[in-house]
């Protein structure tokens, strides 16, 4: 059985998207998929196994390296992977569960040569609001940037499919440069218990945190805290 570990500098290739281990980027075509650094532990776990079981110990072990972490901060994780792999060809998704025990990569990984011009991930840190491609958008961008200059909390509202997600993470790029510590992309998507909203915050920024107090650990561990 092949894994990663035999093509250290390959792209794994699997349905639409491709995965760069050494950036550990996901894409999907062109697209760069933001996810949080502990959702790509996860995949890269999983596909540096890929078609066999991974213990859900093991991957807690080495995502979260000996914090104790509860099982529905673990599911979050497992969700946001399920819905960024989300592909109409794929009928029941990329990741089993092995009720009990763990999970599994089902998908057929194919491994290409790394290209000469490797594809850089668009977010420039991790969490970051990604850059996106817009056209006959830069009016409304526009008035989103000068409100947010204005208000501290803005919300964005209209039908599904409108590109509301596009507007707001072409505004973010553009504002990134007035904001000391950058701007994040978080995708709570796929957080159904508001007690994990904390936990989904801490894996955008990257913090490491254990269960008992998130919400402040994330104020005291944030960037700005530090500086």
């Amino acid at each position: 059985m092949e894994t990663s570990m035999d093509h250290p500098r390959a792209v794994l290739a699997f349905g639409p998207f491709r995965w760069l281990p050494e950036q550990r980027a996901l894409f999907k075509g062109e697209e760069s998929l933001s996810l949080g650094s502990r959702t790509r532990g996860i995949l890269s776990i999983l596909l540096e196994q890929a078609g066999q079981l991974v213990k859900r110990n093991e991957l807690i072990a080495r995502v979260w390296g000996g914090i104790i972490v509860e099982e529905g901060t673990f599911r979050v994780h497992i969700s946001a992977l399920r819905k960024a792999l989300e592909h109409e060809h794929m009928t029941g998704g990329y990741i089993e569960t092995v009720n009990g025990l763990g999970y599994r990569f089902v998908g057929q990984v194919e491994y290409l040569a790394a290209p000469v011009d490797p594809l850089v991930p668009l977010q420039e840190t991790i969490g970051a609001a990604s850059k996106t491609r817009m056209i006959g958008r830069d009016g409304i961008v526009a008035t989103v940037q000068q409100r947010l200059q204005e208000k501290r909390f803005l919300t964005i509202v209209g039908p599904g499919g409108i590109g509301k997600t596009t507007v707001a993470s072409g505004a973010m790029e553009q504002l990134r440069a007035d904001y000391t510590d950058g701007a994040y992309f978080i995708d709570l998507a796929s957080v159904t218990d508001e007690r994990l909203v904390a936990s989904a915050l801490a894996d955008a920024l990257d913090i490491a945190c254990d269960t008992s107090d998130d919400l402040n650990q994330i104020i005291e561990r944030s960037p700005t805290a530090r500086s």
